[in-house]
Order: C-alpha cells, then sequence, then structure tokens
C-alpha cells in the first residue's frame, strides 16, 4: 500500500490508476479496507483519477456476480476508468470473492504441500509430480483469464 500512498502524496495520476488495478486484483474484497482509505486520501486532496463513466449499465443482481464477473469488469476498468465501475467491482469483489486471493492461493499451497507430505510417507515419492501437476493448473488457468481479457478486448475494438 506505500507505493500507492506514495503516488497519491506525488498526485501522480497514472500511478494511482495503476496501483488501484493492481490492489483490487489482489484483494478484490478490500477486506482491509486499504483501497477505501486511499480513495478518501484521492478525493480529500481532489486528484482527479476518474474518467467519466461511459454509460454501460453495471449489473445490480448479486446473484450473478462470480469472478468471471469480475474479471469482465477488470477489462472494462481499463478502458473506462469511472468511479461508479471501480466502485461496483469494490461491491462485487466482496461477493465474488469472500476470502483474500492471497489467502485462497495459500490454502492450495497448504493443501499440496500436506498431500505431498502425505504421499511421500505414504509411497515413499518426492511429490515432484504433484507439484508439477498444480504448476500446469495455475499456467492453465492464467492461460484461460488471459483468453477471456484478450476477446474482451477485441470485443470492444
Amino acid at each position: 500500500m506505500n507505493k500507492l500512498m506514495q503516488a497519491i502524496t506525488n498526485q501522480n495520476e497514472m500511478e494511482i490508476k495503476n496501483c488501484l488495478k493492481a490492489y483490487i486484483t489482489a484483494d478484490p474484497s478490500d477486506l482491509d479496507n486499504s483501497i477505501k482509505k486511499a480513495l478518501k486520501q484521492i478525493e480529500i486532496k481532489k486528484i482527479n483519477v476518474w474518467e467519466q463513466h461511459n454509460g454501460d449499465s453495471l449489473n445490480t443482481n448479486q446473484v450473478t456476480w462470480t469472478q468471471d464477473y469480475f474479471v469482465d469488469l477488470q477489462v472494462d476498468l481499463r478502458m473506462n476508468f469511472s468511479k461508479e465501475r471501480f466502485a461496483h467491482m469494490l461491491e462485487v469483489g466482496k461477493v465474488a470473492f469472500p476470502a483474500p486471493v492471497e489467502q485462497i492461493n495459500l490454502s492450495k499451497k497448504t493443501i499440496s504441500s500436506e498431500s505431498s507430505k502425505m504421499n511421500t510417507s505414504q509411497k515413499g515419492t518426492s511429490g515432484k509430480k504433484d507439484q508439477t501437476l498444480l504448476y500446469m493448473g495455475i499456467t492453465g488457468i492464467a492461460v484461460v483469464i488471459l483468453t477471456i481479457v484478450l476477446v474482451k478486448l477485441l470485443k470492444n475494438d
């Protein structure tokens, strides 16, 4: 958060935008309210980082607020960095990502680690095969997300 606060202090609008995008990606639910605190500082210092909302409707049906919808909003945010869209993303993030992304990743690593230890003790193997499969799975997920983003970008052109 220091990088974002420094950008706010320096009133570096481009850096503020980049940091806000990065922070909402890392913690979509803003569990510690650090994003909201930064937004208050931006407002207090009257730094104009926002674009006028392009009029796209924002889905208010919480039942459809999924991780995929959040990714779509991230793509849209790159095209139109509006205050309305960013605020909506914070709301969607709390529903679509009830736990921080890092915590979810740590849980997966812990499960994988425990599984590897169990496999090692039971079978006498090193668990390298499980680790390779985990990396392949993570890479696959990254490719799917990147494909969604690229398709969305191409549709907007």
